[in-house]
């Protein structure tokens, strides 16, 4: 029995062998219980050596395992963080074409302007186009004259070289107009138009004369005016152009608002346009202003869309009269 002690003396405790290999006395929770795995070999009968028969192989661990100082991420997370991230960029992109789009709509959405005309040598510039849709007042630029009396006149037919006053003309609705001698104003427009108004009324109770009063100074005896032969003029019913001395003729300006400007040297002659609705008892209802298309060479003219509709204006006023 001596002996016995003797050896086991002489073999180190476990513990000591642990204190002289790591210099520390090992934690109780470190050190393995009595019937666990030991040096990767079971304990005890029950779990035999690992090799022989019966024996079941530890389970493999899921993944990895965690590194204190790295933060492991599922896969699904980051996958749903770079959708979210893509999301909100096509969210912007849409955003921002949206926004253009509107902003390009505004722009392109914008309030009409209003156009203003300015007079060039006497004749006003035609209106936009789409007052060719506008009531016909508006076209004619249709002013009301109504319980003013109209200024009386005497002067001389050009083609027939009777007096013609407008006292004669009394029991007839007048369109009075002022045009050149020579039909090198807005003459060959305001032809046409008058020619269309009056192939546009209908027969009416009241008898219409189309009057034509001389604003040429420098060719107050024209019997061999150009205007007599102009043909929308010279084939309208009713139609007489009028001249006299250059006093009468001044003074009819003067009453009916007509402002001249002559140069002798060039011939040239320019002047503001009116036109008159006179009724059947010498008064004035209305006054319109013609426009016309000035070109380069000083001719005049106008879309036949607006000729007509100018014209409808001057048929529709005069049928009220002459009803």
């Amino acid at each position: 029995m001596a002996d016995v002690a003797t050896e086991t003396a002489g073999v180190p405790d476990r513990d000591d062998a642990l204190v002289a290999a790591t210099g520390s006395a090992p934690d109780a929770h470190s050190l393995p219980d009595a019937g666990s795995p030991r040096n990767g070999t079971a304990s005890g009968s029950a779990a035999g050596t690992g090799t022989g028969a019966g024996t079941t192989p530890a389970a493999r661990p899921a993944g990895p395992a965690p590194t204190i100082g790295r933060l492991q991420i599922p896969r699904r997370a980051v996958n749903a963080f770079v959708a979210a991230i893509l999301g909100l960029v096509l969210l912007t992109v849409l955003i921002n074409r949206f926004a253009g789009s509107a902003a390009e709509t505004a722009a392109t959405t914008t309030t009409p302007t209003t156009v203003v005309h300015q007079v060039v040598g006497g004749i006003a510039a035609p209106p936009a186009q789409s007052q060719l849709y506008a009531p016909l007042s508006d076209l004619l630029d249709l002013t009301t004259l109504q319980g003013q009396r109209a200024a009386g006149f005497s002067l001389t037919d050009a083609a027939t070289g009777r007096t013609v006053t407008l006292a004669s003309l009394r029991g007839h609705v007048v369109v009075l107009t002022f045009l050149n001698a020579n039909c090198r104003d807005l003459c060959p427009v305001l032809a046409a138009e008058l020619h269309k108004a009056a192939a546009e009324l209908p027969r009416t109770s009241v008898p219409v004369s189309f009057v034509t009063v001389n604003t040429d100074p420098l060719e107050t005896a024209p019997k061999g005016a150009a205007i007599l032969h102009q043909p929308f003029l010279a084939s309208l019913p009713g139609w007489v152009f009028l001249t006299g001395s250059l006093h009468a003729l001044n003074r009819v300006w003067k009453d009916y608002g007509i402002s001249i400007t002559a140069d002798a040297a060039t011939g040239v002659v320019s002047h503001n346009e009116l036109l008159y609705f006179i009724t059947a008892k010498g008064d004035l209802a209305w006054s319109a202003l013609p426009f016309a298309d000035e070109a380069n060479d000083g001719s005049y003219s106008l879309p036949e869309s607006e000729i007509d509709r100018f014209a409808a204006g001057i048929a529709h006023y005069t049928e009220e009269l002459a009803k």
